[in-house]
């Protein structure tokens, strides 16, 4: 993860930690497949006919890596190379620089220099600056600057998910994520899932593997659970064991 890269330069180093945000990424790029859209409302003139994309669009497949494309050449205007180890990582001197989707994390060993870098980003990109770096992608930056290191907390992350699971209640604490007896199998063959059940379930996954991220002692029960998505068993162990989890983490 590239956050994970510039956080541990900057903690090396002590660095300063600024983070941007550009509005709207995916729209700055020139897309050269040939995609083709219906006219938009308004402009049909009843003929038929489809426009032929120039620009990329939110929702296209190819957005982000056309984003990527679009960024790291505007980067190597103002001298900035990629990490060799993490291509989503530039840097140039002391600055560098962590792209994630439309948030941009800078890090520098001069104040002077970070603004410099902003005021360059501005003349190429709408973007929006949000100052010193204290949450990033959900997770807050608790710095140990005399002792240079960095801890990311997902403290108001998990609470965020454990409201929208119904699950804050602190009556059932559990020490683990998951039971030592438990046992976990598919669904009979006969066995259909709703699809209200899938997406419970499914969206609880999706919202456990990102805290997974910075809380890596729920990885193994989080993967095993990941494995039961397509057809989810709402009274058996499934569902029971992904609520174990975040009673686990109601309990920490």
């Amino acid at each position: 993860m590239s956050y994970k890269a510039i956080f541990a330069i900057a903690a090396a180093s002590d660095l300063e930690l600024h983070q941007m945000d550009v509005k709207p990424a995916f729209l700055y790029g020139l897309i050269n497949d040939l995609v083709y859209v219906g006219q938009p409302e308004g402009l049909d003139d009843d003929t038929g006919r489809v426009c032929l994309l120039n620009k990329a669009l939110h929702g296209l497949k190819q957005s982000p890596r056309i984003w990527y494309e679009t960024l790291s050449a505007y980067l190597a205007t103002l001298g900035f190379k990629p990490l060799t180890s993490d291509l989503g990582v530039f840097f140039k001197g002391n600055l560098y620089i962590a792209n994630y989707v439309d948030d941009l994390l800078v890090a520098g060993l001069r104040l002077d220099e970070i603004a410099e870098l902003k005021t360059a980003l501005s003349k190429r990109f709408q973007m929006e600056d949000l100052g010193e770096s204290h949450f990033h992608l959900g997770m807050e930056i608790v710095r140990d600057r005399p002792n240079r290191t960095i801890r990311l907390n997902q403290r108001a992350y998990t609470q965020k998910i454990l409201r929208e699971f119904g699950m804050e209640c602190r009556n059932k604490k559990v020490s683990t994520p998951m039971s030592a007896d438990t046992r976990l199998d598919k669904a009979p063959e006969t066995f259909s899932a709703t699809e209200q059940n899938r997406s419970w379930y499914a969206k609880a996954i999706g919202s456990l593997m990102y805290l997974m991220l910075g809380t890596r002692d729920i990885a193994f029960a989080v993967s095993c659970l990941s494995r039961f998505m397509s057809n989810p068993v709402p009274t058996s162990t499934h569902n029971s064991a992904v609520k174990r989890v975040f009673r686990y983490l109601n309990a920490a």
